[in-house]
């Protein structure tokens, strides 16, 4: 996989110019350094423009049976199916949809994860409707990346029914094992692997205090100190500096509301896919 798990080099539609400005300084890097090195660094995100760069991010492949990246933007982005088709065009795509008000919800706990948001939810999720700035990288988008319907779509118009396949994220938590058989099929590697799925990744916390939150978007300082420190401290630290007790909940009004904006779109995607997803407007 790619050593910059997002990279966002297909969301050409995306205009770096009306990023907000932590968008800016998370995503906006000068990577050839990073490239042109052992690509060990700690990077999540990126938004990467030259061709180069991103052919870079794979030098190290040699015999491998399947590459990829994971960039859940592409979804989103009006251009990237086209673009991925032209540059690509035998590749295989994976789609994940998660229930698209538990996804809004999830959303708003990593902004407030990175000291992004720090307002509470039902305050957010109004003002983000409200906005008339519905811009990648500048909005929250709290409904509109929860509407599956023409994003799914644009990827069924530009490949064909063996290239894409469409996993729903509740069925892969109750039968990982099977969804991943299922999905290594699918690319062409090996599926007789045992893999623990105890383990929980990348739960939902918040900082015990505001300032731990601005800390955590300091991207450079936190490279700086992971490399820096040893794991089990680096584990200690992360305990001390946030906490998954007194998370924020869902409130009963804004599920409703969030279920009558979506409602149309589910059933519609319902039809497209073949399958019964009213679970999610529950």
């Amino acid at each position: 996989m790619s050593p910059i798990k997002e990279t966002n080099f297909f969301s050409t539609d995306f205009n770096p110019n009306d990023f907000s400005e932590h968008h800016k300084k998370v995503l906006l890097k000068d990577l050839s350094k990073f490239v042109e090195g052992p690509m060990t660094d700690d990077i999540f995100s990126a938004f990467i423009t030259d061709e180069k760069i991103y052919q870079k991010l794979f030098k190290n492949v040699t015999n491998e049976i399947a590459i990829g990246e994971v960039t859940p933007g592409y979804v989103y982005s009006k251009s990237a199916a086209v673009n991925i088709k032209k540059s690509i065009p035998d590749c295989k795509i994976v789609i994940v949809l998660r229930n698209p008000v538990k996804r809004a919800f999830s959303h708003y706990l990593m902004f407030r994860r990175m000291g992004v948001e720090t307002l509470d939810f039902h305050t957010s999720l109004k003002n983000d409707i409200q906005s008339e700035n519905k811009i990648w990288g500048n909005s929250k988008l709290y409904i509109e990346q929860g509407l599956y319907y023409e994003q799914v779509m644009r990827f069924i118009r530009e490949f064909p029914a063996n290239q894409l396949k469409i996993i729903v994220f509740e069925d892969f938590v109750k039968e990982p094992g099977r969804i991943i058989k299922d999905l290594f099929r699918f690319i062409g590697v090996d599926d007789m692997v045992n893999l623990d799925f105890a383990k929980k990744h990348n739960e939902s916390e918040i900082p015990r205090v505001k300032l731990f939150g601005q800390l955590n978007r300091m991207k450079k300082l936190k490279s700086f100190f992971k490399k820096l420190l040893p794991e089990n401290f680096k584990m200690m630290s992360k305990q001390i500096l946030f906490t998954k007790k007194n998370l924020p909940k869902l409130e009963t009004r804004d599920k409703e509301l969030m279920i009558s904006l979506f409602r149309e779109d589910v059933n519609k995607l319902e039809k497209l896919l073949g399958r019964d997803l009213s679970f999610w407007l529950k």
